[in-house]
């Protein structure tokens, strides 16, 4: 986690778990062009916290959590649809 993912109060921006959706998206479905997505909260995730990404894709279809100390923080399912070219 960054200084930059913190409000003044200590919390993590929500931001901060769609910008990692994206980037196992660009890593693991690269031509995906159109998706849906949702991303259900669970656990804050703390400033020391020990936070992990795990993801996994079945076909289309992109699974993430991100962990922390307490359990899951956050998880998304991202459904793709690839180029046509």
């Amino acid at each position: 986690m960054r200084a930059v993912d913190l409000d003044v109060l200590g919390h993590v921006n929500n931001a901060v778990h769609w910008a990692a959706v994206e980037d196992e998206l660009a890593r693991l479905l690269p031509h995906a062009v159109s998706v849906e997505a949702e991303c259900e909260y669970r656990v804050a995730m703390e400033p020391d916290d020990d936070v992990q990404l795990r993801s996994i894709v079945e076909g289309s279809v992109l699974r993430t959590w991100i962990t922390g100390d307490r359990g899951p923080c956050a998880s998304s399912v991202v459904r793709a649809q690839a180029s046509s070219r």
